[in-house]
Parts: structure tokens; C-alpha cells; sequence
């Protein structure tokens, strides 16, 4: 079969969402499949052409000088910064135009995309083969967490998306969380598939004999950013000795769009740095040798779709505490392969953090198990089969609705004005001239 990926993150980018896609592709290609990745190098320049590279069986499709082009053309009409509504409209215009032209020559029988920034409605039209959104996260659910700001980029990205799930032939996600929450948000139905694990050989490591404890994740507040330092508080309040290593990228979601980095150490100077080290963002080796060294891992997640550390974490046989309201706990028991507990809850993750720290019986118990789990759900050539199969029914019974791209894209028009492009230029032409005095 020949899927397309058309995707955000893709190695060498870290990250849950990159790995999960890079698996996935392995996944479907070592069964012979033939995977087609559609992806935006974020970095390049006018002058770097778009790239075509292909290997047992994955073709990886990189927009360099399209992508940039079309961001230029599009940033003129908004103020910078925010979600950037100018970069999800040149990728989904540039991954649009290729497929267009492409999908024929390449043979593509079904595309898969992402929910976040609405990729979807650009890929959704009955000259192209069957699109299915995957529910990742978007900002539709995301902005009940984090602060995202409310200007013309979120109005932008929120309608993107809702146009991407109304529009597309299929929704799926790899959690039951997000599938209740997708069901309230579109109306649709929403179908639950596994997460693309591939077997190897797990490093069975016996719990960690420190004080370190480790979260790996994006600082934002719906990962538990604010819920962890304030564990952390009550745990400094006891004098405890342990501390945390918090391992992922900042991001701008504090109130007022602050840094969550910066909203912490100004909101709890007592630990910031000192029990609660933020190390930010490091590769995949050196992310999985503070997984292999670390005592603990938390998932102090207030509301996640699913949340791939837990399942590396696992296969490493290291002891999990993780929250009700994470996506990938439907896959643990309480007590026996993982320490679950209630979501949003600084005193209950302090205790939980403790209590595992100081009973190394239970969390030799609990790694043992986590990778006995690992070993026995997931089974490559089933898992890619789940998935083909599920690709097959979406194309045997593709109802061609009403698609009418021009039609639909039109509420952007309001944005495009000269008077618009004249105030950005404009203002760009201020800052960058108060930046020379």
C-alpha cells in the first residue's frame, strides 16, 4: 500500500509527535509498505530548492523553497509571533499544490495528517485520495489548558481545524481520552488505534539509586509544568532531597503568552534551579540516558492525548508515576505496572513521588512489569496490520461529500488587504528602526 504522511515534525526534530511519526513509518515500510513523507524544513531559505530523498521504502518529501516562499507572501498580512496562522497556511498550500500534482505519479492511495493547525481542511478534496486527521492535540483542546493569546492567528488555526475535522473522510486518535474529547469537539465518530510500537530489545535497568527524578516534556501548563513545581514546593517544605529533572523546549503559554521558564522562576524562586532543574531540550540519546539514569519518571500531565515517554520509560523497566488524564494510562494498572494518579493534584503527585523514592521494592515491582506490558501488547506485524486495515475501510467507503476548497478558503480573504500589508510593513519599519537608536 502507499501512504502519505503529511506531517509537522519528523527527525531530526525531537519529540514525542516526531518519534511517533518515525515509528510509524519504520513500522509500515519494514512490511513492505511504501511511505510517503510530506514535511517543512522550518529553517531554509529562498535559495534552498525543495528535496525528494528515499530509502527502503520511505520517500521523504522536504519543502524548503516553497514552504518559504509562501511563508513570506503570507507573514506580510500579520503581526509576528503567536501560533504564526502565516506558517500553517504556506505549509497546507504547499503540501496541497504538491499532492495536486503528485498523487498519481506516486500512487498514493490514502494521505494521514496531524489535527494541530488544521493541516487537514488543505488536504481534504475528492481530487486527492482519502484523508484521515490524527488526533494529536490541537489547539481547540489545547487552549482550555495553555494561554495561546486571542488575535487573528489563533482565530485562524482554531477555524483551520475545525474545517480540517469537519472535512476530512476520517478522524482517529491513540487514546481513549482523546477519543471522548474528540467525539464533544466534532461530533464524529473517532477510532481508536495503536500506537506504532516496534519491538526491540529493551535495556532491563533495576531502579536508579538518587535523588533524581525525571519529567520529559514540553514546558506548558496541560504537561503539569505548574502542577509539578508546586509538588515540588511540598516536597521542599519536608526538606526532601529529591529533584527534579525537567527535560524539554519552553514554550510561550503562561498567562499573557509569558515563558513558562520565566513564569516559574519569577513564581517560585524557592525551587526553580535548585530541586526543579529545568535542563531544556536535549537529542533523543541523551533524553534516553536521563530516562535509563533517573530514580522515578512523571508524567504530571493535567490533560495529554497519549504521551510516548510512558511507553519508552517502560520498555527501560524504570517505575512511572503518571495522572488519570494522560492518554497512554488506559495501557497501565495502578500499582502493578505503573503509579497512576488524579490529574491536577500538587499534594497527590508529592506523595506519590515520596512514597515510590523510598520503597525500592515497589519500584523494582513496578519497572519489572512495565516492560512484561511493553512485551506483550505490542507486536509489530499486527500493529502494522491494524493500521492497513483500518487505511482500506476508509477508502472502501469514502463518501464524497461536499468539498469545495475555493469556497471554504474564502474567509481568509478578509485578511489579505493592502491596508493590512501597509500597517505590518509599517510597523516592521518602526521596530526596526527604534532597535538602531
Amino acid at each position: 500500500m502507499n501512504i502519505c504522511l503529511a506531517i509537522t515534525n519528523y527527525p531530526p526534530q525531537v519529540g514525542g509527535l516526531s518519534t511517533f511519526y518515525s515509528k510509524l513509518a519504520r513500522l509500515l515500510s519494514q512490511q513492505n509498505h511504501h511511505v510517503l513523507i510530506l514535511m517543512v524544513d522550518y529553517n531554509a531559505t529562498l535559495n534552498e530548492e525543495d528535496e525528494i530523498i528515499g530509502e527502503n521504502n520511505v520517500t521523504k518529501v522536504i519543502f524548503k523553497k516553497t514552504y518559504r516562499q509562501l511563508y513570506n507572501k503570507y507573514k506580510a498580512y500579520f503581526r509576528p509571533g503567536g501560533l504564526q496562522a502565516y506558517s500553517w497556511i504556506a505549509m497546507g498550500l504547499a503540501m496541497r499544490n504538491w499532492l495536486l500534482n503528485n498523487h498519481e505519479k506516486f500512487k498514493i492511495e490514502i494521505i494521514q495528517t496531524v489535527d494541530y493547525g488544521g493541516l487537514g481542511f488543505f488536504l481534504a478534496d475528492n481530487k486527492l485520495p482519502p484523508v484521515v486527521v490524527f488526533g494529536h492535540g490541537c489547539v481547540l483542546q489545547i487552549c482550555n489548558y495553555n494561554y495561546l493569546g486571542n488575535d487573528d492567528h489563533s482565530d485562524i488555526v482554531k477555524k483551520l481545524e475545525h474545517l480540517a475535522f469537519e472535512k476530512a473522510d476520517a478522524l482517529i486518535t491513540h487514546s481513549y481520552v482523546n477519543q471522548i474529547g474528540l467525539i464533544e469537539l466534532t461530533g464524529r465518530e473517532v477510532t481508536v488505534v495503536s500506537v506504532p510500537w516496534l519491538e526491540e530489545e529493551p535495556i532491563i535497568s533495576a531502579p536508579a539509586k538518587n535523588n533524581h527524578i525525571a519529567v520529559i516534556s514540553g514546558l506548558q501548563i496541560f504537561k503539569g509544568s505548574i502542577v509539578m513545581a508546586e509538588a515540588m514546593c511540598l516536597l521542599a517544605k519536608k526538606n526532601s532531597p529529591i529533584q527534579l529533572k525537567w527535560i524539554g523546549p519552553d514554550f510561550s503559554t503562561a498567562k499573557d503568552q509569558q515563558s513558562m521558564a520565566e513564569y516559574l522562576r519569577q513564581n517560585y524562586p524557592d525551587i526553580w534551579q535548585k530541586n526543579f532543574l529545568w535542563l531544556g531540550e536535549k537529542s533523543n540519546a541523551e533524553t534516553k540516558k536521563e530516562i535509563i539514569t533517573s530514580s522515578v519518571i512523571v508524567i504530571p500531565a493535567i490533560w495529554e492525548t497519549f504521551n510516548w515517554v510512558a511507553l519508552e520509560a517502560a520498555s527501560l523497566g524504570k517505575p512511572i508515576i503518571i495522572t488519570d488524564n494522560t492518554g497512554a494510562v488506559y495501557l497501565f494498572t495502578h500499582g502493578h505496572d505503573a503509579w497512576i494518579i488524579p490529574a491536577n493534584d500538587p499534594k497527590k503527585l508529592a506523595e506519590a513521588i515520596e512514597l515510590l523514592k523510598n520503597d525500592e521494592q515497589l519500584c523494582g515491582q513496578l519497572g519489572r512489569n512495565a516492560i512484561k506490558l511493553i512485551q506483550h501488547t505490542f507486536k509489530d506485524a499486527a500493529n502494522a496490520q491494524e493500521k492497513i486495515s483500518l487505511y482500506q475501510n476508509i477508502i472502501q467507503n469514502r463518501s464524497l461529500q461536499k468539498r469545495n476548497f475555493a469556497e471554504d478558503i474564502i474567509f481568509l480573504n478578509k485578511y489579505y488587504t493592502p491596508m493590512r500589508k501597509i500597517k505590518y510593513q509599517l510597523r516592521a519599519l518602526l521596530k526596526k528602526m527604534a532597535g538602531r537608536f
